[in-house]
């Protein structure tokens, strides 16, 4: 109960949270930035695109997150390890969104699949990206307070079209036919 009342009194608050849509295309923009920003009167969306060129993302997180932002959170919708490990396994987290009712919900990347290994790289590129623009100061980052976090600073695994997918009554779901169009049918 004290974590509701809680809760409810920080959204008056000012706060950020930043997401970032993993592409790893060298030519089209692929990556998106978005920084969710919020105070007592308004909500403000800012999403960018950019290529996975290392120089062109780090260009658009340093235009788009003003100096001295408190980011609550980073949430990156790619595969990422504890303390931002590179590995080439199926991970525990993969194998049971792939079980029982969430199997016919999404389809999450396998980590020791090419392009798996390719969006893990990516994310956890970007994971860094953000980690090294924090210590330059550019902006600050709560620290992770939630159980096995993958790294100190709160930086988390984003998988947008599952958390959707949980959202929906298992009859409703049943006669669902879903392809590549599944988040915006969500």
């Amino acid at each position: 109960m004290a974590n509701s009342i809680s809760n409810k009194s920080n959204i008056s608050q000012n706060g950020s949270v930043l997401g970032i849509d993993v592409g790893y295309s060298l030519t089209s923009h692929t990556t998106c930035f978005c920084l969710l920003s919020w105070d007592q009167n308004s909500i403000n969306i800012d999403c960018r695109n950019t290529t996975a060129d290392t120089a062109s993302r780090e260009q658009t997180l340093g235009d788009m997150v003003p100096n001295d932002t408190l980011i609550s959170s980073v949430a990156i919708d790619g595969p990422l390890a504890h303390d931002l490990q590179i590995v080439n396994h199926y991970r525990a987290a993969e194998a049971l969104l792939t079980l029982g009712v969430f199997r016919r919900r999404g389809k999450p990347g396998q980590t020791n699949s090419p392009v798996g290994l390719q969006l893990h790289d990516h994310a956890t590129r970007l994971a860094q990206l953000v980690l090294s623009k924090l210590k330059e100061g550019c902006f600050s980052l709560s620290d992770s307070a939630h159980y096995e976090p993958i790294h100190e600073k709160c930086i988390v695994e984003a998988f947008p079209n599952q958390f959707l997918a949980a959202l929906i009554n298992d009859r409703e779901f049943a006669g669902l036919v879903l392809n590549r169009d599944a988040s915006d049918r969500y």
